[in-house]
């Protein structure tokens, strides 16, 4: 038994959840199909038919997109505050 990834056009891109699982010598009956696994992970993978092998897309930006940055707790918002009010009367006591 073996799994074959189906890979849906000429391009090669390869279409998720496209599998089929032949017996033995079987071939499969239409469409573009390759015994190699796909590698892991994967985010866009397109098969290269003169490699014989799968071939990643994806660019780093969108392997590992920018994490937003995270709201202030409430905890670091009255730190900032009491900051601010302590330069604020350091301030007014210096006569500046």
């Amino acid at each position: 038994m073996k799994i074959t990834y189906q890979f849906y056009d000429e391009k090669g891109n390869w279409l998720p959840g496209e599998e089929i699982t032949l017996e033995n010598d079987e071939q499969p009956e239409s469409g573009y199909f390759t015994d190699k696994p796909l590698p892991q992970p994967c985010w866009k993978p397109i098969f290269d038919k003169v490699k014989n092998d799968w071939v990643e897309t994806a660019t780093e930006e969108e392997k590992n997109p920018p994490q937003p940055v995270p709201e202030p707790s409430q905890l670091e918002k009255q730190v900032a505050l009491i900051q601010a009010a302590l330069d604020d009367l350091i301030l007014a006591g210096s006569g500046v």
